[in-house]
């Protein structure tokens, strides 16, 4: 079907960028509608995936005015206990599930998430998912014959809720 292999970068992201105000505790970051911006630009995205747990996404709203295909690779919710998944609360990290349960949780995601990815016709994707996500999806499309690079958005400045200091250089 392609002659080169397809090239996807896996773009690890806090969860609490992705959408404002959807995600628990979000915030705004204009930095990174830049990273996503400048990544598209860079890499000549036609598609985006993101792991966006059925709701709307700077991400999204990104593909639809650069009218770049897009496709949340999370289950709907409501469907999501047919392929073994067994949290349907939307959320990415949900807060009532033990550590445990998410390791299961998201070992069942990540390969629905890979057979969507390699369904797809695009020449050079990008996939949005949480940080913890980066590694194992990286090496599950590497493993698909896709050429892979990753990258990461985790803004501590903006995510953390201690004051900031101010320097005082002299």
């Amino acid at each position: 079907m392609y002659s080169e292999p397809r090239r996807i970068l896996v773009l690890g992201a806090s969860h609490r960028v992705q959408g404002y105000p959807m995600f628990v505790g979000s915030v705004r970051d204009p930095g990174y509608l830049e990273k996503i911006r400048s990544i598209i630009a860079s890499e000549s995205i036609d598609f985006i995936f993101e792991e966006g747990s059925g709701f709307r996404t700077l991400a999204h709203d990104i593909a639809d005015e650069k009218s770049i295909l897009y496709l949340d690779v999370d289950p709907p919710r409501l469907e999501a206990h047919k392929f073994g998944i067994q949290d349907s609360t939307g959320q990415p990290f949900p807060e009532a599930i033990t550590d445990e349960q998410k390791v299961e949780e998201n070992a069942k995601r990540e390969p629905y998430w890979s057979a969507k990815i390699e369904q797809a016709q695009f020449r050079s994707g990008l996939l949005v998912c949480g940080y913890l996500h980066t590694l194992s999806m990286a090496i599950r499309l590497l493993a698909l014959g896709f050429q892979v690079t990753y990258a990461d958005y985790i803004p501590h400045d903006v995510l953390c809720s201690h004051p900031k200091l101010e320097s005082n250089h002299d």
